[in-house]
């Protein structure tokens, strides 16, 4: 799934990924924010470890909605690597339209999650 995914393109069209992953949960704080405005949900192949997907999810959402079925999911800010070593094994389905971006050699698959009722994690 995830070759098919970095030769997918940037669409409108919603996309379904469902699988066994890794995870952790990134927030974003802005220089002038005390609270997190979104979270960045990165989704690593469980057996390989390398980044598959990006989901943004919106702190209304988080909040909200999604408090408690992310609370077994590690959060922070730390490197790469580091998030690689923490993330928590999970089952995951959602459903996002894609962007993909290039950077480089590197191509990044990123999402948005619109409803709390797109993500499901087990």
């Amino acid at each position: 799934m995830d070759e098919n995914l970095k030769k997918e393109s940037s669409s409108e069209i919603y996309k379904i990924y469902y699988g066994d992953c890794k995870l952790y949960l990134v927030p974003y704080i802005p220089k002038d924010a005390h609270e997190p405005v979104c979270y960045f949900l990165k989704i690593f192949d469980y057996q390989r470890g390398y980044l598959l997907f990006t989901l943004k999810i919106s702190a209304y959402i988080m909040e909200n909605y999604l408090k408690k079925i992310l609370s077994e999911i590690p959060c922070g800010n730390v490197a790469y690597r580091e998030c690689q070593k923490l993330a928590a094994r999970k089952k995951i389905a959602f459903v996002s339209q894609l962007d993909v971006k290039e950077n480089g050699k590197y191509i990044n698959v990123e999402g948005s999650l619109r409803d709390s009722r797109m993500l499901f994690i087990e």
